[in-house]
């Protein structure tokens, strides 16, 4: 028989903390939790290239205070 593991313990061995961002799924009949690793500014600009770029959008004119 299966002794189950306690939540803080799994949770610490993923080096989870307060506020982690994680993927929960349902595998047969297990729960399967997965840390997700939260993208940062220079890692999604060095994605960008010829093929996905897209040309700028005109959202039309100014309607307050906004200068360009």
């Amino acid at each position: 028989m299966k002794t189950a593991t306690p939540l803080a313990a799994i949770a610490c061995g993923l080096s989870l903390k307060e506020d982690s961002f994680v993927d929960i799924s349902g595998v047969g009949q297990e729960i399967v939790i997965k840390p997700v690793k939260k993208n940062n500014l220079a890692e999604m600009l060095s994605k960008i290239n010829d093929q996905n770029i897209h040309d700028e959008i005109d959202t039309g004119g100014a309607v307050g205070k906004e200068a360009w």
